[in-house]
C-alpha cells in the first residue's frame, strides 16, 4: 500500500498542522506547527493556528503568547485580535477580551463576507461587549440624575453621555467646499439668539398666502438636485433631477430671481432685512423647498461652515421630521429652525402631504465683519477665475 512523504519543509509542517487543527487532532497539529515555525516558517497564520492550537489544550498562557507573536508581525491581523479576545475572556479578564475584541471588530469585513468558522467568536465578542456596556452604563447612570433631569438641566451634558456610552456620536463640520476654522462645531442655534426673527416669523401667514399663489402653477417649481448627462454626481442620485424634492428660488447663487420675486412682495421684503451671506455667484439661495410625500434626502453636508441655514416652515403635515448631528427636529408652522448644514443632516416626508419650507441663508454669527469681508472678497476671485 502506498504511504504518503512525510513532510520535509516547513510550509509542508504548516500545512499538515492546519489540516490536522480543521481535523480535531490538536495535539499532532500543535507540534507539527511548532515544527514548521523551528524550521523557519513564521508567518502570523501559522502563530494564530499554534495559538489555537495550545488554547484548545487548555494551555491558555501559550496560546496568548503565540497571538501576540502573530499581532507583532500584523497588529491588524483580524482572527489573531479575535482570538487572544477569547483566551482572555477564558481566563477571566474581562476588560481586556473587550479591548481585543473591539480591535476585531474594527478591522473586520461587513458582517455577510465574515469567515463562516470564526463567525461564532465574533457572536461570543458581541454578547460579552454589550453585556459590559450594560453594566457599565447602570454604574455610571446609578450616579447621575434621571434621564429627563438630565434634559432639562443641560442637553449638552445629556448628549455627552450618550456618546460616552455608544448611544450616539459626535458629528462635526464637514463643509464640500470651503471651511473656515475654528468656528464652534453647534449643529442646532436658538430663535432668541438673532433680533430679525421675530419679525419674519410675524410674515408666515403671509409668507404662506405668496407660496399658495405659486403652487398654483407647477411650472413654478424644479428638482432641487439638478445635473446634466455629462456631469459627475457622486452624492445619492435618487433625488438627481427628481421634482420629488423641488424648489421654486426667490435668490438663487446670490442673484435675485426677478420673475418669482416680483410675485412674493412680502417675502423678498422680509428677507431683505436679514443678513443673508452674499458671495458672488455662490450665495445666498433663498427658495421655497417641498417635499412630497414619502421623500427620503439622504445624510449630507452643506458646502461652505460661514453660513447657517435657516427655515420657516410654511406646511408642515404629520409625518415629517428633520435631524442634523444627533438632534432630531420637528417643523412647527411660523417657528424657525437655524442650523449648520456643514454638519451631517437629513430631511424625511412620511406623511400623506406635502411639505413646504421657506429655506434661506445666514451669516454665522461668530465671524467679524473683517472676516466677513476677506470671505467675500476670496469668492469674488473664486467667481472671476471660474469666468475665464
Amino acid at each position: 500500500m502506498h504511504q504518503s512523504r512525510p513532510p520535509q519543509s516547513s510550509q509542508e509542517f504548516a500545512q499538515l498542522g492546519l489540516s490536522q487543527l480543521r481535523s480535531g487532532d490538536v495535539q499532532s497539529a500543535r507540534r507539527n506547527l511548532e515544527i514548521s515555525i523551528q524550521k523557519g516558517f513564521t508567518h502570523p497564520d501559522v502563530w494564530v493556528a499554534l495559538g489555537q492550537a495550545c488554547f484548545r489544550l487548555n494551555d491558555s498562557d501559550n496560546a496568548i503568547k503565540a497571538y501576540d507573536t502573530a499581532l507583532k508581525q500584523a497588529p491588524q491581523h483580524m482572527r489573531a485580535l479575535l482570538a487572544k479576545g477569547e483566551a482572555l475572556q477564558a481566563a477571566g479578564k474581562l476588560r481586556d477580551a473587550i479591548t481585543f475584541y473591539k480591535g476585531a471588530l474594527k478591522v473586520a469585513p461587513p458582517p455577510e463576507q465574515v469567515p463562516a468558522d470564526i463567525r461564532p467568536s465574533f457572536m461570543k465578542a458581541f454578547e460579552l461587549i454589550e453585556k459590559q456596556n450594560k453594566l457599565y452604563e447602570n454604574a455610571l447612570t446609578s450616579h447621575l440624575p434621571s434621564t429627563d433631569a438630565i434634559q432639562k438641566t443641560s442637553p449638552r451634558f445629556a448628549n455627552s453621555i450618550d456618546i460616552l456610552l455608544g448611544r450616539s456620536k459626535p458629528y462635526f463640520q464637514q463643509p464640500t467646499r470651503y471651511h473656515f476654522p475654528e468656528l464652534p462645531q453647534r449643529a442646532v442655534f436658538k430663535r432668541d439668539e438673532f433680533d430679525w426673527v421675530a419679525d419674519i416669523e410675524s410674515k408666515t401667514d403671509a409668507i404662506r398666502n405668496e407660496l399658495l399663489a405659486i403652487l398654483q402653477n407647477q411650472q413654478n417649481l424644479s428638482p432641487y438636485v439638478q445635473a446634466k448627462e455629462s456631469d459627475i454626481v457622486l452624492r445619492d442620485n435618487t433625488l438627481v433631477n427628481n421634482p420629488d424634492w423641488s424648489a421654486c428660488y426667490l435668490w438663487k447663487n446670490g442673484e435675485l430671481q426677478e420673475e418669482m420675486a416680483a410675485q412674493c412682495p412680502v417675502t423678498v421684503e422680509a428677507l431683505s432685512k436679514i443678513p443673508m451671506d452674499f458671495l458672488p455667484k455662490q450665495t445666498p439661495s433663498a427658495l421655497f423647498s417641498v417635499l412630497k410625500p414619502g421623500t427620503h434626502i439622504p445624510p449630507h453636508h452643506g458646502m461652505i461652515n460661514t453660513r447657517l441655514i435657516c427655515h420657516l416652515p410654511l406646511i408642515v403635515p404629520d409625518g415629517c421630521g428633520f435631524r442634523v448631528g444627533n438632534h432630531e427636529l420637528q417643523w412647527r408652522v411660523g417657528e424657525l429652525l437655524i442650523f449648520d448644514d456643514s454638519i451631517e443632516h437629513e430631511a424625511w416626508n412620511k406623511g400623506s402631504e406635502t411639505r413646504v419650507v421657506l429655506l434661506f441663508e445666514i451669516w454665522r454669527p461668530e465671524l467679524t465683519s473683517a472676516e466677513r469681508d476677506l470671505i467675500t472678497q476670496t469668492f469674488t476671485a473664486i467667481s472671476r477665475h471660474d469666468e475665464v
